[in-house]
């Protein structure tokens, strides 16, 4: 800790034992000194107390009351305190309300003070989290800077900067270049390069980065490990491995909640690992910690599949019913339903209704349905140019299957029906982007 300017004072013990017992991990005895000594008006003690409430070391994390004592070390004119306080304006909790501009302000104030390399990095830092106080290309110019300062941690926020769209397009090569070059010194870009590769496959080299990673043992982090976890689940990036895919699972899920659902769902897609009742008490802990509609909506498709345990179509159904409103799985499940007969008799014209109304909120499955819908001609006679309309806006999604089955009608259109597909598709994505720009609910959760 830093102790230039205090002074030794006969009635309170010194400053440099609390510097000691804080080295030595002694953080009661250190905050004991730090706080005698801050109420006292000694700035290094109240930047250390205030050190002491953000990182929780002595004490439970309390960041209003860090906030409060560097307040007070900044009156007296510490720099070094102004400079904590502007960061902790923005290292707020759900609680609190950020105030990213003042912040940017006293940082300002302070470049233009003492122009240190530390300051150029916390002001690249706040426009990257708040674009709306400067450009890209400012923040790109105080990071860079900071980093030929030798502020390594300026490649972590440039990494963030590129791959955003701050700059039109995300630059991913930048990204990944920046991140791997902040693995040393901040944790968590190893969580924001697992999550770079797991958007952007076509990056390549995983394994090299993955050794690179587990080498620095860089997934200590729950977010990190459960996008490890991710990578094995989806088998895209690396060759899928459920057991993998679980081991990181398992270690992200006390830190990062997100982890609970996608180990439910690992289980559910993959009984053999696991059991019945494995399988449902993590369904049931995804939905006490919140994924209320996500943890029903697997249980529908468990019961829907009838693969775990035996089939029971109705009570998919009703649980679907209640989330189709704003879920397309479950319209696109209720859609499978009364198509496949699983209630009964085939019910066509409720299938197309669901289909149609999935494929308004996003799930492109329900577009290729309502494809086959029309080549077959189940609600109505056959028409395959309403049929090429569909196939056509789920292969622009990237349904594989909606891609064959439009090569396949394309050379039997006329150039009418081609014109009359064209115009459906026009109409057809007016009404969708309305919707969304009415409301946003329409975008769902999908459990894959």
């Amino acid at each position: 800790m830093l102790t230039v300017g205090i002074q030794a004072c006969s009635n309170l013990p010194s400053i440099e034992k609390a510097d000691h017992a804080y080295a030595n991990g002694d953080y009661e005895l250190a905050r004991e000194i730090y706080s005698a000594l801050a109420k006292r008006g000694f700035p290094d003690a109240q930047i250390a107390l205030g050190d002491m409430y953000f990182r929780g070391l002595g004490v439970t994390v309390n960041r209003r009351e860090g906030r409060r004592w560097y307040a007070t070390a900044a009156e007296s004119g510490d720099t070094r305190a102004q400079q904590r306080y502007a960061k902790s304006l923005i290292a707020t909790t759900t609680t609190e309300t950020a105030d990213p501009r003042q912040s940017k302000a006293i940082l300002l104030k302070l470049w233009e003070y003492e122009g240190k390399e530390t300051v150029a990095l916390d002001l690249g830092h706040v426009i990257v989290d708040y674009p709306e106080l400067g450009t890209a290309e400012e923040a790109e110019q105080w990071l860079t800077l900071a980093l030929s300062q030798g502020q390594v941690e300026a490649n972590y926020y440039l990494g963030l900067l590129y791959s955003q769209d701050a700059f039109g397009t995300p630059d991913i090569a930048k990204a990944k270049a920046f991140f791997v070059a902040a693995l040393d010194s901040t944790p968590l870009a190893a969580h924001e390069l697992l999550a770079l590769y797991s958007q952007h496959p076509e990056l390549g080299d995983l394994q090299e980065i993955l050794e690179n990673l587990i080498s620095r043992q860089s997934f200590s982090g729950g977010k990190s490990a459960y996008h490890l976890g991710s990578i094995y689940d989806r088998g895209e990036l690396l060759p899928f491995d459920a057991r993998k895919a679980e081991q990181f699972y398992l270690k992200a899920v006390d830190e990062y909640p997100k982890a609970i659902l996608a180990l439910a769902n690992l289980y559910a897609k993959n009984p053999d690992i696991t059991t019945e009742s494995t399988v449902f008490e993590w369904i049931d802990r995804a939905e006490k910690s919140g994924f209320v509609a996500q943890a029903q909506l697997l249980k529908a498709r468990i019961l829907y599949e009838g693969k775990l345990i035996p089939g029971e179509p109705e009570k998919a159904e009703s649980i679907y019913l209640r989330f189709a409103d704003e879920s397309a799985e479950a319209c696109y499940h209720l859609g499978l339903l009364y198509r496949l007969g699983y209630l009964g008799e085939s019910n066509y014209p409720k299938s197309f209704r669901y289909f149609l109304q999935a494929a308004r909120l996003g799930y492109e499955s329900g577009d290729f349905q309502i494809g086959d819908i029309f080549v077959k001609g189940r609600v109505i006679k056959p028409d395959p140019a309403r049929a090429y309309a569909h196939y056509s806006m789920a292969a622009n999604a990237g349904h594989e299957r909606a891609k064959a089955a439009k090569e396949r009608l394309e050379g039997s259109l006329s150039n009418s029906q081609r014109s009359k597909a064209q115009q459906w598709m026009d109409e057809e994505m007016s009404i969708r982007e309305d919707a969304t720009e009415q409301d946003s609910v329409a975008q769902l959760t999908r459990i894959n």
